[in-house]
Order: structure tokens, then C-alpha cells, then sequence
């Protein structure tokens, strides 16, 4: 039997992320060699405009989701050759709220020093998602533009590729604010999944400036085993729970930090006393 343990802090939305400056950076592109994997070398593209039930004057949301195969990155939106390019040509029935998409994280950056000069890059490594908010108006409502990518690897750069973008209201998957992980164990070569999952999810996702949202940690544990409290006395039998927040963008911290949703399970053996939990909790 699973058992799910969960823990919820609670965050104010502060100002919409404000798109970094780009640097003029080209990278060639490169032969990317003969192998199998440059063939298939297909970034996945999904897109969405939900809530599919908005009434004239709510807010909907495009959603741009692009998967990059496995050693490849994408760049971040910016004006150098290599930068991602989101144009929305046309939005029937819609008015934009952002100025234009926005990631949902950060690019990865990295500085490579080439002589005298310093090149940086700003990449999208596996996975990134740009999001734009926009006011539903009367009659219908639809989306119609194009995403540019350049994706590389380690021995250059694809010529960058133009996808379009086509979608009604209602269209695509509603994508939520969530991400579910499994970590795993390596040994002698071979990964093993750990016998804890997680699920992460900020909600509301349509929240706006000044607005209060909530995020939810929930660890899901198989049989027989547990994890202890974030009260638990590091000197009583175990170690207790750390949950760390390294950085906020766009958000600040309103409260004492991560709570339970119910207390924890109190056990006493022939060792100093523990707390743990073994069964399902959330933490505000």
C-alpha cells in the first residue's frame, strides 16, 4: 500500500517576471555527426488556450510546451540568431494581458570565456513551457502564430526550425501547475527509483499580481516505509524532513514556512521517542 504525506506553504504573487536582457551570442551551426540520434533530433511541441469555460472578460492562458530530445537545449526568447521566437500573428476575439509569452522557469546560463571575449548562453535543457495571458472577448476565440527553435547539442547547432501555431479555445491540454518526480538510487550502472515520489503543485495557476497562492508538496511512500516530521529531534532517533527553497521569481513568502495538514504519528520504542508518519499529512 502507497501512503501520501503532503506539506503546503503559502506564497503572494508580486510582479510578472520581467524577461532578462540577451546577449549577442551566435554559435555556429555545427555538424551535429551521423548517428541515429541527429536523424530523430524532433523537439515535441503541445499547445493549449484554456479555461475552455471562460465568459467574455476573464483571463485565458496560451500555453506553449516544448520537449527537446535527450542531449539537445533550446534557447531562451531573445534577438540573437540562436534565440527562441514566438510571434502571435493573430488573436481573434482575445486581448493580450502580458506583453508576450513568459517561461515558467528560469534558463540555465552559462558563460564560456572564448579569448578575450565572454559568451553567454541562456538554455532550455529538456524541457520549458511560455505562457500568455489573455482577456476573452466576444465570439469566438483563437490563437494563430509560430514558434521558432534552434535546438544544439554538444557538436553544434540545427538550422532553427519554424513550427506553427494554431489553436482555439478550449484546444490542448489544460496544463496544470504541477510536476511529479521519482528520485532515484545509482548503483553499480544502474539507476533504482527511490521508494518516495513527489508531487509539486502551485495553485491557483491563473493567480495575479497581489494574489495569494499555495504550494503543495506531496510525498507518496510504498509500504513500509516512513519519513519524519519537520519537528522531528535530529538527536531523538532520526532525522527530521528539510524542505529548502533556494530562490523565489515573482513571489514572496507570506507565513512561518511549510506546515503539515495533520499531525504526525507519534511512536516509542526501545530507542528515545520519534515522530514520523507512515500515513497522509499536508504541511501549510
Amino acid at each position: 500500500m502507497r501512503r501520501c504525506l503532503t506539506w503546503i506553504a503559502v506564497l503572494m504573487v508580486t510582479t510578472p517576471a520581467v524577461a532578462q536582457d540577451q546577449p549577442d551570442l551566435f554559435q555556429p551551426f555545427g555538424n551535429l555527426g551521423d548517428g541515429p540520434g541527429t536523424v530523430a533530433a524532433t523537439p515535441k511541441i503541445a499547445t493549449s488556450l484554456h479555461p475552455a469555460t471562460a465568459k467574455p472578460g476573464e483571463r485565458v492562458t496560451l500555453t506553449i510546451e516544448v520537449i527537446v530530445p535527450e542531449g539537445y537545449y533550446t534557447y531562451s526568447i531573445g534577438d540573437d540568431p540562436n534565440s527562441t521566437i514566438i510571434k502571435i500573428a493573430k488573436h481573434t476575439g482575445l486581448e493580450a494581458l502580458d506583453k508576450g509569452p513568459r517561461p515558467d522557469h528560469p534558463p540555465k546560463i552559462e558563460v564560456t570565456k572564448i579569448g578575450e571575449m565572454d559568451f553567454r548562453q541562456e538554455k532550455h535543457i529538456g524541457r520549458a513551457v511560455w505562457r500568455q495571458a489573455f482577456k476573452r472577448g466576444d465570439g469566438d476565440a483563437a490563437i494563430n502564430g509560430a514558434i521558432t527553435l534552434s535546438m544544439c547539442n554538444a557538436s553544434g547547432c540545427l538550422p532553427p526550425e519554424e513550427f506553427p501555431i494554431e489553436i482555439a479555445l478550449g484546444d490542448g491540454p489544460e496544463f496544470p501547475f504541477t510536476h511529479d518526480f521519482t528520485p532515484t538510487t545509482k548503483a553499480g550502472g544502474q539507476e533504482t527509483p527511490t521508494p518516495v515520489s513527489w508531487h509539486m503543485e502551485l495553485s491557483p495557476g491563473n493567480a495575479r499580481p497581489g494574489d495569494t497562492v499555495t504550494l503543495s508538496l506531496s510525498a507518496t511512500l510504498e509500504d513500509r516505509f516512513h519519513i519524519f516530521a519537520l519537528s522531528q529531534d535530529k538527536n531523538n532517533g532520526g532525522l527530521p524532513t528539510r524542505i529548502s527553497i533556494q530562490g523565489l521569481r515573482g513571489l514572496e513568502a507570506v507565513g512561518d514556512g511549510f506546515q503539515e495538514d495533520k499531525p504526525f504519528e507519534k511512536k516509542t520504542s526501545s530507542f528515545p521517542p520519534a515522530t514520523s508518519s507512515n500515513g497522509s499529512s499536508t504541511a501549510r
